[in-house]
């Protein structure tokens, strides 16, 4: 199995999430309750068991950053449910938090170019120390994008990983 096909599938899920994000800021339960399910049992089916566990803890880690956000209030549950589907995609720790880091460092910067763009930059950084700041309403954005990023980030280390000259 090519060490691309599953950070390959990762991107293009990660793609369909940000068109959808981007146009409707919802992420549909059937995309990514459907693509984590079918990482599970292709891994699974692949690795003859072992491939199951190894996308359950994926996902599992992925979702990490993202539940205390979802918790607050300042993040959307689909956000969340991607980050669940696309670590269970990849099924490997070290690209799963190459994702993770990528996807959080994208999602601050394009939440920092959206607050700059509508000229609230100056509120969202006092909002980081804030108590009072907090209970006001934020800058929103579509999160889809960063995962991206990440999920790119992930394919770009594998090819320049097999490209470097041994």
């Amino acid at each position: 199995m090519s060490t691309l096909l599953f950070p390959a599938a990762a991107l293009a899920l990660a793609l369909v999430a940000a068109a959808i994000d981007l146009r409707t800021r919802t992420i549909p339960n059937v995309l990514t309750w459907g693509a984590l399910t079918l990482a599970v049992v292709a891994h699974a089916w692949l690795a003859r068991g072992p491939g199951a566990l190894a996308a359950i803890v994926c996902a599992l880690v992925a979702a990490i950053p993202f539940l205390p956000a979802v918790l607050a209030g300042g993040m959307g549950g689909g956000d969340l449910k991607l980050s669940l589907a696309i670590g269970a995609v990849l099924a490997q720790l070290e690209q799963t938090l190459t994702m993770l880091i990528v996807t959080v460092l994208s999602g601050a910067l394009l939440a920092l170019a959206a607050a700059a763009r509508r000229g609230r930059l100056g509120d969202t950084l006092r909002r980081l120390w804030s108590k009072e700041a907090r209970r006001t309403k934020g800058v929103s954005i579509a999160y889809g994008p960063a995962f991206v990023f990440g999920t790119a980030a992930v394919l770009l280390r594998i090819w320049a990983a097999v490209a470097a000259p041994a």
